[in-house]
């Protein structure tokens, strides 16, 4: 599993916000640490890192079954009810990102290391970002991934 999978279940089994800094705290690393390994694609985690989150959060990350593609969605095993999410707004969220950042479209786009033409499609909404550019997104600018994924 992943760090930003690992996140993503975190969220619903905790049903708290919780940040790459409080992964970051059940791991004994920073932020950034968590934030690096993303970034340099080094962020697959252990099973020892995996059974260090589950005894920090009191949870089980295996009780989670992950969807594998966006028309998917996530839940949890024992509950009889989905937890979905949904990437539709995401471009929404990050183009008032790139304005509030002060940004273009070339260097928001070469900021999460995502080709011109299709930020510039995510960002008009014509298609819906995938999983790691959301968490790239979120773990660059430090953005709650509840705002952007989870629909109540």
């Amino acid at each position: 599993m992943n760090i930003i999978k690992a996140l993503a279940c975190l969220q619903i089994l905790t049903n708290e916000l919780l940040t790459f800094a409080d992964l970051g705290k059940a791991l004994g690393v920073t932020r950034g640490a968590i934030s690096n390994r993303i970034s340099r694609n080094k962020d697959v985690l252990t099973n020892e890192e995996i059974k260090t989150i589950d005894n920090y959060f009191d949870v089980s990350l295996e009780s989670v079954i992950i969807a594998e593609s966006i028309d998917e969605f996530y839940t949890l095993k024992e509950r009889p009810f989905p937890v979905e999410f949904s990437f539709k707004n995401a471009g929404r969220y990050m183009q008032k990102t790139r304005i509030e950042n002060d940004l273009t479209i070339d260097k928001f786009a070469k900021k999460l290391n995502i080709d011109d033409e299709r930020m510039t499609k995510i960002l008009g909404e014509e298609v819906e970002p995938n999983i790691k550019e959301i968490f790239k997104f979120a773990s660059h600018f430090d953005v709650d991934l509840n705002k952007i994924l989870i629909q109540k």
